[in-house]
């Protein structure tokens, strides 16, 4: 779930559609937000409840490049398909 967030709120970055800063705040901090930060709590107690100590903290921040990681590359890419269509006519 952390991936699908962070790949939606780097489409959100990077769709001039969403440039206005109520739909940001809205979708990006309000819904996004909440649907990354309910599975970053339920992967922490599921994960907490088997690995302990340094397999955990490895574990979590492997989580958090790998989430990162998506959330560049979706930047990149749909910045890409925006910028290749070029100006509304």
């Amino acid at each position: 779930m952390n991936l699908i967030g962070a790949a939606l709120i780097g489409w959100l970055n990077a769709n001039p559609r969403f440039s206005h800063d109520a739909a940001r705040a809205f979708l990006k901090t309000g819904f996004t937000g909440g649907f990354t930060t309910m599975s970053g709590v339920t992967s922490v107690l599921v994960l907490g409840a088997s690995l302990t100590g340094p397999a955990l903290f490895i574990t979590e921040l492997v989580f958090l490049a790998t989430g990162i990681g998506v959330y560049l590359l979706a930047t990149y890419l749909f910045g890409l398909q925006h910028k290749n269509k070029g100006p509304a006519k």
